[in-house]
């Protein structure tokens, strides 16, 4: 219970109790909350503490992640990743998606669809642009206005959104019912 009020009620919880760390006690576990950023940083840099074995399982469910590792195997995921992840793209990410949501905005209000058609364009617009470098519009993109390619019958962002939204029957189904 103490946990949940933590977890919705913010700062409010730590304020009640006059401080910025709280450990919670119970028959099952103990559990320390903070919001001091330097005990924050000391427990994610300090190997010591660890990750909980047991809770670790429950987000490797494709298979080992970076949030679901420990110890050296997340020093590596670490280290692999980190140059995607620097400031200058995140300047990138940050820019683009402020551009992107003022078109959105336009797109929205002058479209009658569903919202989620709409926001699955954005996205794999944005993937499009800042992990492949592919110079789109993003105007015609949200509006569903891309042109096919020759001998296709959807644009790429079409043909993405339609794999994803049908990639659970595509993943899951033997390739030799699928015809591919």
């Amino acid at each position: 219970m103490a946990l949940y009020y933590a977890w919705h009620h913010g700062y409010s919880a730590f304020q009640d109790a006059k401080t910025d760390t709280l450990i919670l006690v119970s028959p099952g576990d103990r559990v320390m909350l903070t919001c001091d950023p330097i005990a924050a940083n000391s427990i994610f840099r300090d190997s010591s503490f660890g990750k909980p074995k047991d809770l670790i399982s429950l987000l490797n469910i494709f298979g080992p992640t970076i949030t679901g590792s420990d110890g050296s195997e997340a020093r590596l995921y670490r280290r692999i990743t980190a140059p995607f992840f620097g400031q200058a793209t995140m300047k990138e990410v940050w820019t683009e998606s402020v551009i992107s949501a003022s078109i959105l905005m336009q797109v929205v209000n002058e479209n009658t669809e569903e919202l989620r058609p709409i926001l699955a364009r954005l996205t794999l617009y944005l993937l499009n642009v800042l992990c492949f470098e592919a110079p789109q519009n993003c105007l015609r993109t949200l509006r569903n206005q891309e042109r096919s390619a020759d001998g296709h019958t959807l644009g790429y962002s079409q043909a993405m959104a339609t794999f994803l939204e049908n990639f659970p029957i595509v993943s899951y189904t033997p390739s030799l019912l699928l015809g591919i």
